[in-house]
């Protein structure tokens, strides 16, 4: 697998999160890969994974508050497809709760549960 131009034994299995990383299938195949936070629990990620001239979001469970939303227009690695430089080809989005839900901000139910009230 390469990182940054650096190679590294296969057998290191964890990924930086918002840093593209390059992974070698075969001789010919190469994917990048860039992990993306989902702003759902410790460590949920989002995967953006492009090769062969094409791209795909995988959400997985994601909390999209407006002010991360904000945040995902603005990051660098997204930027080519807020601006219209790239296309999505597929997202894959977790549609658990499809319906709007009143669903309290991470926020709320922080000072919940640490002043228990």
């Amino acid at each position: 697998m390469l990182v940054r131009g650096h190679e590294i034994a296969l057998t290191q299995r964890a990924l930086p999160l918002n840093t593209p990383v390059i992974i070698e299938l075969s001789l010919c195949r190469k994917i990048r890969v860039t992990l993306i936070d989902a702003n759902h629990c410790p460590g949920a990620v989002m995967f953006l994974i492009e090769g062969d001239g094409k791209s795909i979001l995988y959400t997985g469970d994601i909390r999209a508050e407006q002010w991360w939303l904000d945040v995902l227009k603005r990051h660098p690695v997204l930027q080519p497809f807020v601006n219209g430089q790239k296309t999505l080809d597929k997202i894959y989005l977790d549609t658990s709760y499809p319906q709007s839900s009143d669903f309290q901000s991470k926020v709320w139910l922080y000072k919940k549960s640490i002043y228990k009230g």
